[in-house]
């Protein structure tokens, strides 16, 4: 399984005048595809609200005959910046979800340079394990994506892709 790089980081944040001044954030890691202008462009209360709404694609994974755990993994708050180090001093933690369940390891999409990401019911982010044993235990780990060669790994002379992690 492979992870979807983020995108270039050309624009962060647009402040566009409505009814109210607010500023409106690049919704990540892409807008909807059934309202893509609706959704290219949100609030943080609105990016908030989108993201507590159901998943609509549920990802099945293991070989279990017991039943299935369902998992959706939304989002997370106050992340430490783990691309402190990069030549970029706006660069920020590219983050995303790796699960582990029985026989199955499953994750979300990439979410670029937030410290509070906020995984989107259009994207990968919702999971249906099926269960091998009853007291199995599920690990869920938040890392920050790292392209294969970053500037950083050039500068230690590593040469594996190994993304940093942030917490389980």
């Amino acid at each position: 399984m492979s992870l979807r790089a983020p995108k270039p980081k050309f624009l962060r944040r647009q402040g566009k005048r409505g009814e109210d001044f607010e500023y409106l954030h690049r919704v990540r890691p892409f807008p909807d595809p059934e309202r893509e202008d609706e959704t290219k462009w949100m609030s943080k209360e609105k990016i908030v609200e989108e993201s507590m709404k159901p998943s609509r694609h549920w990802v099945e994974a293991g070989s279990g005959d017991l039943g299935m755990v369902y998992l959706e993994v939304l989002g997370c708050s106050k992340l430490p910046n783990m691309d402190v180090a990069t030549t970029n001093i706006r660069d920020k933690t590219d983050a995303f979800a790796c699960i582990v369940f029985e026989d199955a390891i499953m994750m979300t999409d990439v979410i670029g340079d937030t410290l509070s990401p906020r995984w989107m019911p259009w994207c990968r982010r919702a999971f249906a394990f099926r269960v091998s044993h009853p007291s199995s235990i599920l690990t869920l780990g938040i890392f920050d994506y790292d392209p294969e060669l970053s500037p950083l790994q050039v500068v230690s002379r590593a040469t594996s892709s190994v993304h940093d992690p942030i917490g389980r």
